[in-house]
């Protein structure tokens, strides 16, 4: 049953932690970006926490590991005292209160170095002063560039100039982990390590981890090319989902198929010890995730894995058409039906079908489409929303 609608004409909504976030559009500009006032209300009762003004592009993310609305606003900042104007890119996040949490700008360009914000810490990569290429961390508030905690081989590694949040890239910052590439081995192969963002020491890599299931042993890797060993593939919780090349002579892809393992962040442990799913290639590997599971797209059909133990739910057949599950609420996973992601992992849900999460049997053959999708907070509280409402259903846990 709904909780209850506001207006929505020309709203937005965000929906993070416990927290439904109502983005009300405002014709006035902020350093030349749009500005919104936020309403942040309890998802479970629609109490309002606070309001604030947001300018720029505005995601859900994390800061220092928890839910949290980041707005980016890339424009001019004006001439101040002494200070010529200057473009920046104004990164403000605020938490499930409605409290700002923290505001800092990030450069890009500066003697070829560029800047990205993630999880509440400024990374910086590029080259140093003494045109030696490095992966800089610092928390918000901290003196540039901060710690550094990699720095690149000058037999080829190019972790320091590649986009540090990409999937499937040499370098990415997720899970609180920073994950670069090292360069050929003892066994010429290059392997990803996991590196604590704070201190640049490394956890664990690839070349001491368990691989998963049907992965090829590193003698059968060797010669291959590209000699990488694994690339992440994304995160949820303290999960990392890595892609272990399998270099088969019948692969579409070079390098491929991916052979996906689920790996606790911080310690490199392997999470479960069945087969293990498979995708042609990183970006078709897309994955989104609820509370519990970990819904993927692993060479054209969907698979599910139960983030705990590892164990592989479900995963579709070639018999099946073919799902993308793009949002689970409560036991329902809502997916695309014959849907295929694209490079930038998005695709348009023009028509979906409901399914059991855990098992998943078909629910309601034609589900809802577009905004018709919720958004689902930590308690399960789902927001939906129509041309003229936003509305919030309360749990109710499929039996």
């Amino acid at each position: 049953m709904a909780r209850g609608g506001t207006d929505s004409h020309r709203d937005e909504v965000r929906v993070f932690g416990n927290t439904v976030a109502v983005l009300q559009y405002s014709a006035a500009k902020k350093n030349g970006c749009d500005t919104y006032r936020a309403v942040f209300r309890d998802a479970a009762t629609g109490r309002e926490h606070a309001t604030a003004e947001v300018a720029g592009a505005v995601s859900v993310e994390t800061w220092q590991g928890r839910p949290a609305l980041v707005a980016r606003c890339d424009g001019t900042v004006p001439a101040s005292g002494t200070n010529a104007a200057r473009h920046a890119i104004t990164v403000t996040a605020f938490d499930e209160n409605g409290r700002q949490i923290g505001t800092a700008e990030v450069a890009g360009g500066e003697l070829g170095s560029q800047e990205t914000m993630i999880d509440g810490r400024v990374v910086r990569s590029g080259p140093d002063t003494q045109g030696t290429y490095r992966i800089w961390v610092r928390p918000v508030g901290a003196p540039a560039p901060g710690t550094p905690v990699h720095t690149c081989d000058v037999r080829g590694d190019n972790s320091c100039n590649r986009p540090i949040e990409a999937s499937g890239e040499t370098a990415a910052f997720t899970a609180q982990t920073l994950f670069v590439t090292e360069p050929g081995g003892t066994e010429g192969l290059d392997h990803l390590r996991a590196v604590d963002p704070a201190t640049g020491q490394t956890r664990w890599s690839t070349a001491t981890v368990q691989a998963p299931t049907g992965a090829p042993t590193v003698d059968r890797i060797q010669g291959k090319t590209p000699e990488r060993r694994a690339v992440v593939v994304g995160s949820a919780g303290d999960k990392v989902v890595l892609g272990w090349y399998g270099h088969e002579e019948t692969a579409k892809y070079v390098g491929g198929p991916y052979y996906l393992g689920l790996y606790d962040a911080m310690s490199g442990r392997l999470v479960g010890s069945g087969p293990a799913p498979t995708a042609e290639s990183v970006e078709d590997a897309a994955l989104h995730s609820d509370a519990s599971t970990i819904y993927l797209y692993a060479s054209g059909f969907a698979a599910a894995w139960d983030m705990a133990t590892g164990a592989l739910l479900w995963q579709q057949t070639e018999s099946e058409r073919p799902i993308h599950v793009f949002a689970a609420a409560n036991g329902a996973a809502y997916a695309a039906a014959d849907a295929s992601a694209g490079m930038d992992k998005r695709t348009q849900v023009t028509e979906s079908v409901v399914i059991n999460a855990r098992t998943k049997a078909v629910l309601t053959e034609s589900g809802p489409s577009g905004e018709g999708i919720p958004q689902v907070a930590a308690n399960g509280y789902a927001t939906v929303e129509t041309p003229d409402r936003i509305w919030v259903f309360a749990p109710r846990p499929v039996t």
